[in-house]
């Protein structure tokens, strides 16, 4: 299973780079197939996995074991998901079905399966090119690693989840989307509720733009804000400061290398997205500003990796928009720096999952 689901992922990739160098444009039968080769190459890849002790995917195989073992009752009482209804019922029917392999197999269609859908869905739109979809894809496999996907399960499922729900409130103007996926998001990772807070506050940067400076200097104050939630009466708001300070202190991140990489060209993006806003249409502002707020607020966690890390799998999902306008309005000096930097970036991501899968 894993060397055909690598021949398909080989396919899909020759594809990609043919319609990138040779300008191929398709139509939604090809668009169709190529998506249906590179993500089922992607899930069938994972299916036969055996994580090593390391991964989270080895403690994921090892709930489903218990779920197995222990039924209805251990399920709905006794999981360490009980009190996260839409990923426990998601462990329950894998472990009903008995194939533990279909956990990262249903991520990874999920995950990409969204995106593929809002790749077509803004083409059809704003009537991008082949190329550009393809740009966009490639940026999203390298910032948004697959074996972490594959691994960490709930994290890029959960901000796959809330990319999709805000895309579709704001170019498909569904509000109740947006809630609903909002809703699935926080049950599947309740760290998801950082986006909700992004949009709450959206309204409030686009009026005052000094908050970016706040965004970028929140993890200086983040000390502080721990003590204040857990000051507080309230339980939800007590667990959020449990969490902050886990982040903070009491978990061990590793790739801060990388992570400053992403975080330089978030950057860049935010520079670049203030240089061209004028070339923004009316209708997409609000997207782009979530967008650069999002940017800001990564950038500004350098004390606080884990919440970067995962502000990266928000950006990978909701980029399209903001690099095709890139792709599109760029001039002179500063769409060679914006290329330049995008390849760079896109080829030490890669290499980094390449390193990351030999060593593993």
């Amino acid at each position: 299973m894993f060397y055909i689901g690598l021949v398909l992922i080989l396919c899909g990739l020759v594809f990609m780079i043919a319609a990138l160098f040779r300008r191929l444009e398709m139509g939604l039968r090809e668009w169709i197939l190529f998506s249906a080769v590179l993500i089922g190459g992607l899930a069938l890849a994972c299916v036969t996995v055996e994580p090593p002790e390391s991964w989270d995917l080895y403690r994921h195989y090892e709930l489903l074991e218990q779920m197995q073992q222990g039924g209805h009752r251990y399920i709905f009482t006794e999981s360490i998901y009980t009190h996260l209804p839409v990923v426990n019922l998601l462990y329950a029917l894998v472990a009903w079905i008995g194939v533990p392999g279909l956990l990262p197999c249903i991520t990874v269609i999920a995950c990409y399966g969204m995106l593929s859908y809002m790749l077509w869905d803004f083409h059809k739109k704003e009537k991008i090119s082949t190329q550009t979809m393809m740009l966009c894809f490639l940026f999203n496999l390298a910032l948004c690693p697959y074996f972490h996907m594959v691994s960490g399960i709930r994290n890029v499922l959960a901000y796959a989840f809330c990319a999709f729900g805000v895309y579709k409130e704001h170019y498909d103007k569904k509000k109740y989307f947006s809630i609903l996926f909002s809703f699935i998001a926080v049950f599947i990772h309740p760290s998801a509720l950082v986006i909700l807070g992004l949009c709450f506050l959206l309204p409030i940067f686009r009026k005052w733009k000094l908050l970016g400076i706040v965004a970028v200097l929140w993890s200086l104050f983040a000390e502080i804000m721990t003590k204040i939630l857990l000051a507080l009466p309230n339980a939800f708001l007590q667990g959020i400061g449990w969490k902050l300070q886990d982040y903070m202190g009491n978990m061990e991140f590793s790739n801060y290398k990388i992570l400053f990489v992403k975080l330089a060209f978030f950057a860049l993006l935010v520079f670049l997205m203030e240089a061209y806003q004028k070339r923004v249409s009316d209708s997409q502002k609000k997207y782009f500003s979530l967008f650069e707020l999002t940017c800001l607020v990564a950038i500004g966690s350098f004390q606080t990796p884990f919440i970067a890390d995962r502000l990266c799998f928000f950006i990978a999902f909701t980029a399209p928009p903001v690099l095709s306008m890139l792709h599109r309005e760029s001039r002179g000096w500063l769409r060679a720096v914006y290329y330049a930097a995008f390849c760079v970036v896109v080829v030490l991501l890669f290499l980094h999952q390449v390193l990351y899968f030999i060593k593993s």
